[in-house]
């Protein structure tokens, strides 16, 4: 983070309607390294679960018509390159 004094991975959602139509956006930055894999997973539930809808209580993903979810979650394929091709 910033001056190693604030972090700079997170999340940010928007969502909106369009006609009878409902769309939710959301973008995140996770933490980096192979290593780190279980803290990217804890993190991806906790923005997931701090995003549910209030008054229904149902879960992010299933509340809007159509949804998205993007950015930088730094998830790595540990193989080098030929492997990872040839498991394609």
């Amino acid at each position: 983070g910033f001056a190693s004094l604030i972090g700079n991975k997170g999340g940010v959602c928007i969502s909106f309607k369009l006609m009878e139509t409902s769309f939710c956006f959301i973008s995140c930055h996770l933490a980096a390294k192979q290593d780190k894999m279980p803290l990217r997973i804890e993190h991806f539930h906790e923005l997931m679960k701090s995003l549910r809808q209030n008054e229904t209580g149902q879960e992010v993903n299933s509340a809007f018509d159509y949804f998205f979810f993007m950015g930088d979650m730094n998830f790595r394929v540990d193989y080098n390159f030929f492997k990872a091709v040839s498991l394609i």
